[in-house]
């Protein structure tokens, strides 16, 4: 009962926030060091600050949190690499967002919700990822019992197999669903920058996602109003540059240094005009109050598989509130 009423309250809150734009949440590189070396990431390409010792970000993640931050996306790097900062974590906040490559398995997190990334089917997948990794991912997946969320970036190498990808993963027992964000290429030239995707590419994509949500269900994590503010003639550009990123006023992003990341969790070198971030349209949508991805977001997304009503009945209260 009292975890029922600390997510509903957290639900409350956010919606305040997003109207407000003041800080809600945050994202936490807990380490630099990943096990895999994707061609299309240009982030472990970076030179780095060693990262803070399990002490000092036991007491860095709870300064975030008496900073205010509520919830808090686990980046790297891989995550998992540090598993006792996972358990931490979900000992400080309410909720935290786990993004793994998903070769180290699933570990018991409370409050924790594990993130995917899932390439394509498995030439794609391994093309960019390594030889071997999808089958290995997949075989972790299948012989566990945490239910996760498919998380695919968008880019070149995959964006004409998105539907082989889906019908790979949408039916499987441990799959909780799919969301999607698009390639965010780097300011600097690079070969991995060739995974880029033009807006204009960008459009006819958001219409296939729209499209695979009315085939395949509330498991696509993909709502119209989401796609509106990823297209050329729709609201991207009320969001893509960094003085107009509303995920920055709610978010607060930090290296694995504890050192504040001025840009995004994406780091200095994101090219704004060009940022596939998920969470932005995301967070567009729901400042919107559009039912759907209000819905959408808690009920199937941050929220646990028994808070199926958590998100509703702050939503209605919103709306009778501000009726009234």
């Amino acid at each position: 009962m009292l975890q029922t009423l600390r997510r509903y309250n957290t639900a409350w809150n956010f919606f305040n926030h997003l109207s407000d734009e003041s800080l809600f949440g945050g994202g936490l590189d807990i380490t630099n060091r990943c096990n895999l070396r994707c061609t299309h990431c240009y982030w472990w390409r970076q030179k780095k600050n060693p990262d803070l010792d399990d002490k000092q970000m036991i007491e860095f993640m709870k300064s975030l949190r008496r900073k205010g931050l509520k919830i808090i996306y686990l980046l790297g790097g891989e995550p998992l690499l540090r598993p006792n900062i996972c358990a931490e974590a979900g000992k400080i906040f309410d909720f935290i967002m786990i993004f793994t490559n998903g070769t180290l398995g699933y570990p018991p997190v409370n409050n924790a919700l594990y993130s995917l990334s899932i390439d394509g089917p498995e030439r794609v997948h391994d093309k960019l990822r390594g030889k071997g990794i999808f089958k290995k991912v997949t075989d972790i997946l299948d012989n566990q019992s945490t239910k996760v969320m498919i998380h695919i970036t968008v880019c070149k190498s995959n964006h004409d197999h998105l539907e082989e990808t889906i019908e790979q993963f949408v039916h499987r027992k441990n799959v909780r669903g799919i969301y999607f964000c698009f390639y965010c290429p780097s300011v600097k030239p690079g070969d991995e920058n060739i995974e880029k995707i033009s807006l204009e590419e960008r459009d006819g994509v958001v219409d296939e996602l729209v499209g695979y949500r009315k085939k395949y269900g509330n498991k696509i994590f993909f709502t119209e109003r989401v796609g509106y503010y990823l297209k050329t003639d729709g609201g991207v550009e009320q969001w893509n540059s960094l003085n107009k990123c509303v995920t920055k006023k709610l978010f607060e992003f930090y290296a694995a240094d504890g050192q504040y990341k001025y840009h995004c969790a994406y780091g200095a070198e994101a090219e704004c005009k060009n940022c596939g971030c998920s969470q932005v349209p995301l967070m567009h949508a729901m400042k919107d109050r559009d039912f759907e991805t209000c819905l959408m977001t808690y009920r199937d997304y941050w929220a646990m598989p028994y808070y199926d009503n958590f998100l509703f009945n702050a939503f209605a209260k919103y709306k009778i509130e501000k009726s009234g």
